[in-house]
């Protein structure tokens, strides 16, 4: 129809974005490709220039931030321009032109301290909706949507494969790539199993490298082996000889370095001059644990994924419902602290005909409605305000497994203390 017309040659309000260059392998483009399809959303391949920078192919440490902040830096200037070219240029972006970037930092990449690219997303002001989220969680809601890469194994950029202080050169990681292509296809490694060929060190045109595989299948590989042959030779091909075969482990190489620098002082915390090089920005960098506001399709994916969580009913002229507000403010930061993996969150539902529609659903007839829910199934709910000191233990007694909720009573004894379970 008309409408249909008037939107064909619209600039879209949301768009999918990756850094391409020699560190992405071909076959992580590809499902960003595939996943972008499946969701509907257009993909930017966007070329970034990391390798232009002489620190990032150093690989000394700090790496992952310029990495980074060359991705986000890119990703402004893109977006700026194609701000530009919806409005006015001497026109003041509205609320709805101005663009927010948005990352996959979850829960376990703010507990990681080799991830240097989080200072950098700090200091483009980039949004991490799933850092409270833990990746177990980030995939069984992955799953619950419906995307085709939700059990995929991890598959970070190929510069992490080599150890601090071998370059990153573009032929280095085309090698690494091509030299897990070969070894993939070789042992029949499937895409849900996790293997990395790790370059350790490097002397002129020779490089040690390791093969790490999940650890049920590194017997396979054994010393003397028709496999361990083959992949001898496989390496070799690419100006590398095995050396080792071990068990997977996230992050290894950089792992080791960290280790390794604890026993010195002065390089224990080498990187804290590029952390103060970003430190203004990275303190308007919330921490996470805040209290969420969902939607009805937040809250569905949710609970369609089983998960743990408490979301309280409300609307804005709901006088108790505003008194309830910073006593569920301490409840998330309580959960946070002692189970991350317990998102609590408040949904208006009156917001929009979906949520209403959910909290008719649910049964949810009176304001503020504080549910528990767990596996997909409600735990237990309350009709009206109570007390942070309540509402934790009730979490505590409903979600928590036992141990945790045992350590968080000795730890916050106040949160504990005899408070009555009735509306106030």
């Amino acid at each position: 129809d008309d409408d249909d017309d008037d939107l064909s040659g619209a600039s879209p309000r949301c768009v999918a974005a990756i850094g391409v260059s020699p560190s992405l392998p071909q076959s992580q483009l590809q499902i960003a490709r595939d996943v972008a399809a499946h969701i509907g959303i257009p993909l930017w391949e966007l070329p970034t220039n990391e390798g232009d920078i002489p620190e990032y192919v150093a690989n000394d440490g700090e790496s992952c931030a310029h990495c980074k902040n060359t991705l986000y830096s890119t990703l402004r200037a893109v977006a700026a321009a194609a701000t530009d070219d919806v409005a006015p240029s001497d026109a003041v972006p509205s609320a709805e032109q101005q663009v927010v970037l948005y990352n996959g930092t979850n829960a376990d990449d703010l507990k990681d301290p080799t991830r240097l690219g989080i200072l950098a997303a700090a200091h483009h002001r980039v949004e991490s909706p799933a850092c409270r989220l833990d990746k177990t969680r980030v995939r069984r809601l992955a799953r619950a949507a419906g995307l085709p890469n939700w059990n995929l194994a991890a598959a970070p950029c190929l510069r992490s494969r080599l150890a601090p202080g071998v370059r990153a050169t573009s032929g280095q990681l085309e090698a690494v790539e091509a030299a897990e292509a070969a070894v993939r296809v070789a042992l029949c490694v499937g895409p849900t199993e996790n293997m990395r060929v790790r370059v350790t060190s490097r002397a002129g045109d020779a490089a040690s490298a390791t093969l790490e595989l999940d650890a049920s299948r590194v017997e396979e590989v054994a010393v003397g082996g028709d496999a361990h042959g083959v992949v001898s030779a496989e390496l070799g091909k690419r100006g590398m000889w095995l050396s080792d075969v071990r068990a997977f482990e996230s992050g290894s190489v950089a792992k080791r370095r960290s280790v390794a620098d604890d026993d010195d002082d002065d390089d224990a915390f080498a990187w804290s001059s590029l952390f103060l090089r970003f430190a203004p920005s990275v303190a308007s960098f919330e921490a996470p644990g805040p209290l969420e506001r969902w939607d009805a399709e937040q809250c569905e994916i949710a609970m369609a994924g089983g998960e743990v969580f408490v979301v309280s009913f409300g609307t804005t002229w709901c006088g108790p419902c505003h008194v309830l507000e910073p006593e569920l403010e301490t409840l998330a930061r309580f959960a946070w602290e002692f189970d991350n993996s317990i998102a609590v969150a408040k949904l208006d539902a009156e917001a929009s005909p979906a949520e209403a529609a959910l909290a008719g659903r649910l049964g949810v007839d009176a304001y503020p409605t504080t549910v528990w829910m767990r596996g997909g199934r409600e735990a237990h709910r309350v009709e009206g305000a109570l007390p942070a000191a309540a509402l934790a233990q009730l979490t505590a007694s409903l979600l928590m497994d036992r141990e945790v909720a045992e350590v968080a009573r000795v730890t916050r004894p106040e949160m504990f203390a005899p408070t009555p379970l009735e509306p106030f």
